[in-house]
This record gives C-alpha cells, structure tokens and sequence, in this order.
C-alpha cells in the first residue's frame, strides 16, 4: 500500500454548473484565485480556476461549450445541485508506482492514461475509487 507519506492532498474539485457563480461564491468566503483567467482544457470541455485561502486549494470545473460533453457532465446530470466535490487531487512522489499500487489493491481502476499538463509542469491521471470515488494524482515535474 501506498504509504500516507507519500500522498499529499492537493486541492479538492468541484464541479460546477455555473462557472462564474461558483468563483464568485468561494471569492465572498475569502478565497482568492490562483490565476486571473481561467484554464481551458479542450479535449475536456473544462474550463477550470483554483482559488486558495491559506492552505487550502480548490479547484472550480465546469463545461466550456454546453453544447457538448465535457468531463463534468455525468456528475452534474446525477444531482439537481449547481456545485458537487468532484474528486480530490493528491501529490505522489512517484506516478507511476502510484497508479501500480492502487491498482493492485483491487479498488482503484485508472480511467486514462498518465498525461503531462500544466505547461509541462507535472504527470496526472484520473483514478476511480470503487470506495473513495473520483482521485487525481500528480507528480510536479523539475522541483
């Protein structure tokens, strides 16, 4: 098993069906974003800002053309809600044996291969949790 060292909670995600009330909402509460415009993620559909207040990081996704599919349309079409946590984002030290060992446990099943993002700044991958649910791991690249 992966020890609780080396995992590190990141930021948590929420998936929103309005972007721009969502950011406003955390922003009333006192957090601050991370960039002043947001992040586009086409082959998602995502358009997505992190706020932080303090320590804590959040991560606000939503769909960038509600004509299509983005990757937040199945949770939001589950829930009447306009805001539900999405998945919870851990730092590792090591992507790969991380996907290894929770693989091998039998719980976790990775929903896409490991990607670079971030510019080329770090490794990811989107990981379902038969108990947990929806988990992000990262690796930052060049520390």
């Amino acid at each position: 098993f992966i020890r609780r060292k080396t995992m590190k909670l990141l930021h948590i995600g929420y998936a929103a069906r309005d972007f721009d009330t969502a950011i406003a909402g955390f922003m009333k509460m006192g957090y601050t974003k991370v960039h002043p415009e947001p992040a586009m993620q086409p082959v998602k559909n995502l358009k997505v800002m992190k706020l932080t207040q303090g320590d804590v990081v959040i991560e606000i996704m939503s769909t960038a053309d509600a004509a299509k599919e983005s990757f937040v349309t199945a949770p939001l079409a589950e829930t009447s809600k306009d805001l539900v946590v999405f998945h919870l984002a851990y730092t590792v030290e090591n992507i790969e044996d991380a996907v290894k060992e929770l693989t091998a446990t039998g719980d976790f099943v990775l929903l896409e291969p490991i990607e670079i993002g971030g510019g080329g700044s770090c490794k990811y991958c989107y990981m379902q949790g038969r108990i947990v649910g929806l988990i992000e791991l990262l690796v930052f690249l060049n520390k």
